[in-house]
Formats: C-alpha cells, structure tokens, sequence
C-alpha cells in the first residue's frame, strides 16, 4: 500500500503489476520495492545488507540482451536512479547527496567515498563493481564540485519518477536464486564468527569447551541469559553431536 501511493509511473503502467504481491504470486516485482523493504527489514544487519542487496539486479530487457554497451548503461543508470529514488524519499536532491558523500570537500568522489558514504549515511548497498563504475562515471562527466546540469545523473533526476520504476524488475525465481546464494553465505559467515567465539573462550585450549567456558560464551552473547536456560541449551548441543563421546564436553562440530 505504501509502495501504491508513493511512486508514480506512467498512467498506462499499473503498479499493482510491480508489488510485492505480484512477485509472490510468480511475476515480476520493482527492485526499488523489494530493496526497500528488504533494508528496512534488516535494518540493523549491516553485513547482510552489504552481502546480499548487491545481487539484487535488475532483468536484462530483451531488447538490448545482444549489446553489451546497451546493457552497460543500463545497469550504471540503475545504479544511478538508486540514488535518485533515495534523495526523492528523503525530500532533498541529487546535489545533496553529492555535498554529503565528499568527505573530504574535493569536489570529486573517489570508489570510498562512495561506497562507504552511501552505505553508512543514506542505507545503499553497492557493490565494488558498482562503486568502481560510479566513480569511473562521476570523473568522467568531471563532475567537480557537484551534478552538471547536462549530466546524466541530473537528467535521471529529473525524469525517474515518471517512468522508471516499471523498467527495474526482478522475477520470483530469480530471487529465490538469489536468496539461496546469500542463505549459504551467511550460514558460513555465522560459523566463522562461531568458530571464533569457541576459540576465543577455550581457555585451556584443548579444542573442547566444557560446561564452564561454555556459560562465560553465551554470557558474553547475552548477559542476561539465566544459568538454567545455559544448561539446557549445553545439553541440547550435546545431543545434536552424534560423533560425541564426552558427554560433559563440546567440540567444535
């Protein structure tokens, strides 16, 4: 609902056609919807937000699937109507954003700048590859002390809201695709941090925690957790360890 009566888009373009609800039922869905609602989810995961919202690409038109520099400028000016989108819902402008993202008051944004600047102060995930064209693109406008009126972030600007938003779309499968992939990331991420945490309050080293350095772990994780609920989820883990033969001990697996 809140997607219905905040974009607009062409008068012949219906974006009940572009919803969330529309992608669940197997059809396509705006990823300027979809990242929105994604990053307010997992507003307070950074890391995941980073990962994941990067693969979040938009369906190569078919029109243009056979050249390259066609395809090139469309995921550049994608890229670029991101921001536009963010500076219209923050009701300010693309120069705006410029002026907060030059840290150091160049005039020009080098890749950090960039890529840190719009992750850390406006919630938008990009890639290296992305900040790495952005940057390339911003210098070659040279774009020095803020938007050219000719350039072509200014002309997307000035003309996204009416058109755009029905040309960025995702498919339902390929989402899917794409959550599985970061699903798989972030189970290996979590046992690296968990791996870590073992290690960390192994005191003696010998590879195993016991009951004792296993409370001081999940303390550290969540100071008020009761000692009760400690014991029952050290039993639990013991159980689910099939290999194990020290029932008073936990291995890594």
């Amino acid at each position: 609902e809140h997607f219905k009566k905040s974009v607009q888009v062409k008068k012949n373009i219906s974006s009940n056609d572009f919803s969330l609800q529309n992608l669940q039922n197997g059809g396509n869905c705006s990823l300027f919807e979809l990242v929105d609602v994604f990053t307010n989810w997992c507003i307070k995961d950074k890391e995941l937000l980073t990962s994941f919202i990067p693969t979040l690409t938009p369906n190569i038109p078919n029109e243009i699937k056979e050249n390259q520099k066609l395809i090139d400028q469309f995921y550049l000016d994608y890229s670029l109507i991101r921001i536009c989108h963010k500076a219209s819902k923050m009701g300010k402008n693309v120069q705006y954003m410029y002026d907060q993202l030059d840290d150091d008051n160049s005039g020009s944004l080098d890749k950090e700048e960039i890529f840190n600047g719009l992750k850390d102060k406006f919630n938008i995930f990009f890639s290296d590859i992305e900040a790495d064209n952005l940057s390339t693109y911003l210098d070659g406008e040279g774009n020095s002390g803020g938007i050219k009126k000719e350039s072509r972030l200014n002309y997307l600007w000035h003309n996204y809201s009416e058109n755009y938003y029905h040309k960025y779309l995702i498919t339902e499968s390929r989402f899917i695709e794409l959550l599985l992939i970061e699903w798989d990331q972030y189970l290996k991420r979590t046992n690296e941090k968990l791996m870590k945490k073992f290690v960390e309050f192994d005191d003696n080293g010998d590879g195993v925690l016991t009951f004792e350095e296993f409370e001081q772990l999940m303390i550290n994780l969540e100071k008020t957790m009761e000692r009760d609920r400690i014991s029952e989820l050290f039993g639990e883990t013991l159980e689910m360890d099939e290999n194990g033969t020290d029932l008073d001990k936990m291995n890594p697996d």
